[in-house]
This record gives C-alpha cells, sequence and structure tokens, in this order.
C-alpha cells in the first residue's frame, strides 16, 4: 500500500523522527515511527509523465508503423511480457545480496505495478497520486473510483485507493482495497505493509507482525519491515509476561 509521495509527514511527523524512539516501546511513538517510515520508503513518488495522452491507444502491444526511412518502433511490452518482468523482479528481489540492490529492484516492480498497459488509466493514477500529495482526497478517490471501474483486474488502482483510505483514517475501506489488492497480485507487499499498518493503529500487534513477515518473505530487505519486526516480536513478548 505504501507510497513516498507521502514522504514529508503523516499527522504530523517527519519520516526522520524514528533514530532515536524505536528503542521504546510506547504506543504512540511506534505507531507515529511506523507511519512515517513505512510511507515513505516503501514505492516510488509519482513522476509527471513526458507527455500525457487523453486517449489510450487501442493495441498498445502492437509495433506502431514506422515513418519512410525510419524503423518501426518495439512494441510495448503485453500482459503476458509484463508478468514474465514481474516474476523475473521478484526472484531477484529474493536473492537481493543488500539494501540497496534490493531498493533498485523494488522501483522497477513498482514502475511495473504503475503500467497498466492503457495510458488513461495511467494518468489517472499518477493524478490521484498528485491529488494525494496536496492532499486533495476526494478528488483523488473519484478518480481511483474510475480506475477499479474500468480496469478491476488492475492491482494497482486497488491498491492506491487503500493508501487513500489509510491517510482518512478509513481502515476498514482500506483493508478491503488491501484484500482486493492481494486478490489480484499475492506477493503486493506494499499491500502487505499496509495491513500491517492498519494493525498497529488498532493495536493488533500480533496481526501486524504476520503481515510484516509476509511481506519479508517477498521482500527480505523490505524497509521498516525489518525494524519493526523483531520490535513487534518484543512487544507480544512482553504482553505474555
Amino acid at each position: 500500500m505504501a507510497d513516498r509521495s507521502t514522504r514529508s509527514s503523516l499527522h504530523g511527523v517527519a519520516a526522520t523522527d524514528h533514530v532515536g524512539t524505536l528503542a521504546g516501546i510506547a504506543l504512540t511513538p511506534i505507531l507515529t515511527v511506523t507511519l512515517a517510515l513505512a510511507l515513505t520508503l516503501l514505492a516510488p513518488a509519482p513522476v509527471p509523465a513526458q507527455s500525457d495522452q487523453t486517449t489510450a491507444p487501442k493495441a498498445q502491444n502492437k509495433a506502431q508503423p514506422a515513418r519512410p526511412g525510419q524503423p518501426a518502433k518495439p512494441a510495448k511490452p503485453g500482459r503476458d511480457t509484463r508478468a514474465a518482468l514481474l516474476n523475473q523482479r521478484f526472484a531477484a528481489l529474493k536473492r537481493a545480496p543488500d539494501k540497496a540492490s534490493a531498493r533498485k529492484i523494488s522501483a522497477q516492480i513498482w514502475q511495473l505495478w504503475l503500467s497498466s498497459g492503457d495510458v488513461r488509466i495511467d494518468k489517472l493514477v499518477r493524478e490521484a497520486q498528485f491529488d494525494r500529495s496536496a492532499r486533495d482526497f476526494q478528488n483523488a478517490l473519484t478518480k481511483l473510483a474510475l480506475v477499479v471501474r474500468e480496469r478491476p483486474k488492475y492491482a494497482e488502482g486497488y491498491n492506491q485507493r487503500a493508501i487513500i483510505y489509510f491517510m482518512m483514517r478509513e481502515y476498514d475501506r482500506s483493508l478491503a482495497d488491501i484484500r482486493a489488492t492481494l486478490r489480484l497480485e499475492p506477493r503486493h507487499y506494499g499491500a502487505l505493509a499496509g495491513r500491517g499498518l492498519i494493525h498497529m493503529a488498532r493495536e493488533k500487534w500480533a496481526d501486524a507482525l504476520r503481515a510484516y513477515e509476509a511481506a519479508m518473505v517477498v521482500y527480505p530487505y523490505l524497509p521498516a519491515a525489518e525494524t519493526l519486526v523483531p520490535i513487534l516480536r518484543k512487544r507480544i513478548g512482553q504482553q505474555k509476561i
């Protein structure tokens, strides 16, 4: 679920506040740190397209005809190619030798997730991300509602809407969209981490731990999660004493 376009702060907590606070197990520091850290590190910020089109090409997986004297433009990846690329990236993500390598691969995965194959849908998602950055949640929701209606099998439409609902503290709605995301893309570590955030907001520590552990199966170097998992384990252990 999480996305870097909320990188400055959330609920007034700066993303740099975490270093001295994570050692404590108090509810407020953990929750606010989690929100700031996870929402700033998991995904790339929205980037303006070099050229937006109002309508998608009718056949985006076909090579475009060449002008006289020019080579034909290569075909854009189709759905099967995109799925194959994602499989390759996820395999590489699990084998990544260090955090820096893992983050580069994660950025490639997010680029694929944010590419629906439909120029108009991609434009709507990008605009919704900027609306969210401006905290114009209603406009963002309106655009994402159109995305999920027109492309109900596009996982990222639901995930982007889950982020909005989370920021609005509409946790049940956010969880519903997270479930929709994971039905379409079970490896979506952003959605899994988002589920963990909601469980933490509700002080459901064991459920939060399970969500982060599931995310780390996919992305072992997942930002925030590798720090939070031992803290959550410690908190759960304290509750059992």
